[in-house]
């Protein structure tokens, strides 16, 4: 159990770590031309693929083996508290945002930074829609993360 608890704090110190230095990657950038902004893009893709996702995932699968195992020693009334459904509810759906849109959308502007045959106005376009969506998904599943932080720390 003390193992578990361990990887689950890991996965979630690599998850809003790494989120919290793409997102000052990314404000720190905001204000250049789009061909000053393009050669950061692999690095955010590459947080996210390094760092975010597996802390994700690791939160996510040792948080449901936690589960598990209090659920097979006999405490699932700690499962209906207020806390833990808002922990788990939330921490899933922050994790699948981070997974099925932040990380293919970070990569899609990696490959968008390769890309030196595109016009500067059809990857400025396409560039604005992506890091849209990426701000969109990372915002909303960084304050689910945080939502999931609370009802596991403090309405536990």
């Amino acid at each position: 159990m003390f193992y578990l608890r361990f990887l689950h704090f890991l996965g979630l110190a690599m998850w809003i770590g790494g989120a919290i230095a793409a997102f000052t990657i990314a404000r720190s950038i905001s204000g250049l031309s789009i061909d000053d902004r393009r050669p950061m893009w692999p690095h955010i893709a590459g947080l996210h693929g390094l760092v975010i996702a597996p802390g994700a995932v690791l939160t996510v699968l040792s948080g449901v083996l936690l589960t598990m195992n209090l659920v097979n020693r006999g405490a699932t009334e700690i499962m209906t508290q207020p806390g833990v459904l808002i922990m788990q509810t939330a921490g899933i759906v922050a994790a699948v945002l981070a997974l099925f849109v932040g990380v293919p959308t970070a990569n899609q502007l990696a490959a968008l930074a390769a890309d030196e045959a595109g016009s500067t106005d059809h990857i400025s376009g396409l560039a604005a829609r992506l890091r849209k969506r990426q701000a969109i998904a990372s915002s909303i599943a960084g304050l689910l993360t945080l939502l999931a932080l609370f009802g596991g720390t403090v309405l536990k």
